[in-house]
């Protein structure tokens, strides 16, 4: 008899946590955090009392929504992982601005900063060239077009940075008959 009667109580106990609805759902509580909106400067939704929906969102028919204990508790602990979600995500960065700062930035060192430059002239320039003229236009594929973008293209370096030759002798690539005859 006293093992049916926990069990008895225990069903009782689970059947009124999860399954009856004792706790009133109101929806004029819901409350948006604005602030890491305004730190991103994004747009935020109004609250249910600011739309005009109010009386129809939190009671139909004269009637209030209630919701178990359970649901309740597992609502008010999901709603404090993604506000403490939403909170670690950083902001959108500006896309244009980034650009802006690599596209002014200047290597500081002189030497490398030339080596760049000529590679730029001898090499990269040809060999997108040569890409242009051989594609003529008709790769759509916008990996390929990211790619070739840089002067370390995988593309350049598989199909044309073997077979282009410098202007200009390089004291770090020494003479090589088979490469540099003719």
């Amino acid at each position: 008899i006293p093992r049916m009667e926990h069990a008895i109580y225990t069903s009782f106990l689970v059947m009124i946590a999860c399954c009856m609805p004792l706790m009133n759902v109101d929806m004029s509580t819901i409350k948006y955090d604005a602030s890491r909106a305004q730190t991103c400067g994004t747009w935020t939704p109004k609250a249910p009392d600011d739309t005009g929906y109010s009386p129809v969102i939190s009671s139909l028919n004269d009637q209030t929504a209630a919701a178990p204990v359970w649901w309740y508790l597992m609502h008010k602990l999901a709603k404090g992982i993604t506000q403490a979600s939403v909170a670690t995500i950083p902001c959108r960065p500006d896309m244009r601005q980034i650009r802006f700062e690599v596209q002014h930035t200047r290597i500081n060192n002189k030497g490398l900063a030339e080596e760049l430059q000529d590679f730029s002239n001898d090499c990269y320039s040809l060999a997108l060239y040569m890409w242009k003229r051989e594609d003529q236009g008709q790769t759509k594929d916008k990996a390929t077009l990211r790619d070739i973008e840089w002067i370390g293209s995988k593309t350049f370096l598989g199909s044309y940075y073997g077979s282009l030759q410098s202007k200009t002798p390089r004291a770090a690539f020494p003479w090589s008959e088979s490469r540099d005859s003719g």
